[in-house]
């Protein structure tokens, strides 16, 4: 008795030809094992067919029984960022309408060192900005806008 009901044929169409035009090899592999599963094979048939321990191929059933194909996806490599980018390039655009010298600074046009409050040490929160980042940071935060600074 197969463990997932059967699929209809657009549906395995569609999962082959995602199998075919992904770059993604575990995005595949996934596919692969639940198309292996449709078959009628048991989970550890595909165990030993794609490699994958068998509690990770019951996760993948049921990711995909919760959510369908797009659940198979691999998720974004690395962590989501930790900093409110958006809100510090707004506050830095509104800095910059004014003169550094109304913040007590001597000199008279922004820079990237006077936005990113370099002389704070690590962790320590910027008084301008509320937030601790690199002189590079705020360099490529604003090369994004169309500013002159």
């Amino acid at each position: 008795m197969p463990i997932l009901p059967p699929l209809p044929r657009p549906q395995r169409r569609r999962i082959h030809k995602i199998i075919h035009a992904t770059r993604d090899k575990g995005h595949a592999r996934r596919l692969m094992a639940i198309l292996l599963l449709h078959e009628g094979r048991t989970i550890t048939d595909v165990h030993h067919l794609t490699g994958a321990a068998r509690s990770t191929i019951g996760r993948w059933l049921r990711w995909y029984r919760d959510e369908g194909i797009d659940a198979l996806e691999a998720l974004p490599a690395g962590r989501a960022p930790v900093l409110p980018i958006a809100k510090i390039v707004t506050l830095l655009v509104l800095l910059m309408q004014f003169s550094p010298q109304d913040f007590g600074y001597q000199r008279s046009r922004w820079c990237t060192e006077l936005l990113a409050c370099p002389s704070l040490t690590y962790r320590q929160d910027c008084h301008l900005t509320g937030a601790a980042h690199a002189v590079f940071s705020a360099r490529f935060w604003l090369s994004a806008q169309p500013l002159v600074y």
